[in-house]
C-alpha cells in the first residue's frame, strides 16, 4: 500500500450531533491511496476501540492536503466517556467528546418529601418510602436510584443540560419553597400537565444556570412514573426510556429487576403518568402566568425596599 497519512482537522462544534446519533468532523489526508479509511473511537485511559464512520478517498496526485467532512455514527459510544477519533493508518487528534444528552432529573442538594421526611435525593436508597402526588399510594417504594456526572463546561451545547434554576414561590405560593434545580427536560407538574423545566425560563424567578460548570443529576425511579414532590414543587419521577447505560452506576443490582425495553419516547407515550405539554397556547397561557407572578414579586419587593 502506498504511504498515506491520515491526521484529523478542525471540529466545530466538537463533535457537532445531529438526529441519529451523527456528529460531522473535518479531518486531511496526504500522500497516495485509493480506498477506504476508517475513523475509530478510542475511549481515553484505554478501551476497546469502536468504528465510528467511514469514507471512501482516492489521493493519487501526491503529497496534497485535502479536507473531507465525514458522518460519524456516535450512537454507540458512552456519552460519560471521553474518545480520542484516529484514522486507520494515520495519526491521531485528540478530540474529547462530551455528555451529549441528559434526561430528566433532579440536581444533588434536591430535598424530596419521603415518609421521614425531607431527604437530600442523593441520600435516597432502594427501599425507601416517597411521598406521591397523584392517585394510586400515597407513599411508593424507590427501585433504583441512578445518579449523572454533567460536564457542562466542556459540553458542546450547554444549554441542553445546564440546571434550571426555580425560585422560591415561582411556581405558586410555597412551590417550591426553596430554591429547585432540575435538568432542562424535567417535567413539573402545572394545570395537570407536564411542562419541561427549559421551557418555564422567564429569566427573573426561573433561569438557567449556564454559568455552572458541572452538575451531578439524581434519578428517582418508583414502581410507575408518578409525581413527587422535591423542595415543596410537584415533578415526575424518574421513567426508564431504555437509557439507564446513561447512569454512572448503570451496573448496580435493582431492588424490582423489570426487563422490558422501552423505546426512547416511551416518557411522552402511554406509560407516563401526564401528557407533557412542549408547544401551543395552553404553554403560553401558563409562561405568562409565570412571568406575571415573577413582575408582581418583583414590584413587591421594590415596595418592601422603598418601605424599609
Amino acid at each position: 500500500m502506498p504511504t498515506q497519512s491520515i491526521t484529523l482537522g478542525s471540529v466545530s462544534p466538537q463533535p457537532l450531533p445531529v438526529p441519529g446519533g451523527q456528529a460531522r468532523i473535518t479531518f486531511t489526508y496526504t500522500g497516495n491511496y485509493t480506498g477506504t479509511v476508517n475513523i475509530v473511537a478510542t475511549p481515553v485511559g484505554g478501551g476497546a476501540p469502536v468504528v465510528v464512520g467511514a469514507v471512501t478517498v482516492s489521493q493519487t496526485s501526491g503529497n496534497h492536503t485535502y479536507t473531507r467532512i465525514v458522518a460519524l455514527n456516535t450512537a454507540g459510544l458512552d456519552p460519560r466517556v471521553d474518545y480520542t477519533f484516529t484514522a486507520t493508518g494515520g495519526g491521531v487528534t485528540s478530540n474529547p467528546v462530551g455528555p451529549v444528552d441528559v434526561i430528566p432529573c433532579f440536581a444533588a442538594g434536591t430535598l424530596i418529601a419521603t415518609a421521614q421526611g425531607e431527604v437530600p435525593v442523593e441520600r435516597l436508597r432502594a427501599g425507601d418510602l416517597v411521598v406521591t402526588a397523584q392517585g394510586g399510594p400515597a407513599l411508593q417504594p424507590v427501585v433504583w436510584m441512578g445518579h449523572s456526572r454533567i460536564d457542562i463546561a466542556r459540553h458542546h451545547d450547554p444549554r441542553r443540560v445546564a440546571p434550571v434554576l426555580i425560585a422560591a414561590g415561582a411556581l405558586a405560593e410555597g412551590m417550591p419553597h426553596r430554591p429547585l434545580r432540575v435538568s432542562p427536560d424535567h417535567g413539573i407538574h402545572i394545570e395537570g400537565v407536564l411542562v419541561p423545566a427549559g421551557l418555564l425560563l422567564n429569566g427573573s424567578t426561573i433561569v438557567q444556570e449556564l454559568w455552572c460548570p458541572e452538575v451531578t443529576y439524581w434519578h428517582v425511579e418508583l414502581p410507575a412514573h408518578v409525581l413527587v414532590v422535591s423542595d415543596g414543587a410537584v415533578t415526575e419521577s424518574y421513567l426508564d426510556e431504555g437509557n439507564r447505560a446513561q447512569f454512572d452506576n448503570h451496573g448496580i443490582t435493582l431492588l424490582f429487576k423489570d426487563f422490558a425495553a422501552e423505546g426512547a419516547k416511551a416518557r411522552r407515550g402511554a406509560r407516563a403518568c401526564l401528557p407533557v405539554l412542549t408547544e401551543g397556547e395552553a404553554l403560553e397561557r401558563i409562561r405568562a402566568r409565570l412571568a406575571a407572578r415573577a413582575e408582581a414579586e418583583r414590584g413587591e419587593e421594590t415596595q418592601r425596599r422603598r418601605s424599609a
